[in-house]
């Protein structure tokens, strides 16, 4: 899934703001977890939700997680969803996991750290002095 943030909006307000879309969508919602997470080799830090919810027919277990991304377009938020049966939950959360530590995304500019601000002038690249240090030499 792909979705925007709106122009005042935090991942953390998205996140609530999706939480409650879901609970006001699904029958028997209950929310068995939420929190921030990092996902991949790089960490990118992530929210998520967990929660259960009835499609009429049987209890499904769903797990989501929302990475920001900052594409040259705008604000973006990726969601990464897994859904099992309630009874399959258990045994399926470890396999979870182990996908969540393999995600992989290209960078933005929203990853990249900060530029250094440019030098005020050549002055700045004066040479500084060498100052021993007091102490035992050789």
């Amino acid at each position: 899934m792909r979705d925007t943030l709106r122009p005042t909006e935090s991942m953390q307000t998205y996140t609530a703001r999706h939480l409650l879309e879901l609970a006001n969508s699904f029958d028997e919602f209950d929310l068995l977890g939420s929190g921030v997470t990092t996902l991949g080799e790089a960490q990118l830090p992530a929210s998520f939700l967990r929660f259960r919810w009835n499609n009429g027919e049987t209890t499904l277990e769903q797990s989501t997680y929302f990475l920001r991304r900052d594409p040259p377009t705008g604000r973006e938020v990726r969601a990464i969803t897994a859904t099992v049966t309630a009874e399959d939950s258990e045994a399926e959360a470890d396999l979870l996991e182990q996908i969540v530590a393999t995600v992989r995304v290209r960078p933005t500019e929203s990853d990249a750290p900060p530029a250094a601000p440019p030098r005020e002038s050549e002055d700045d690249m004066r040479p500084i002095p060498f100052v021993p240090m007091p102490g035992y030499r050789d």
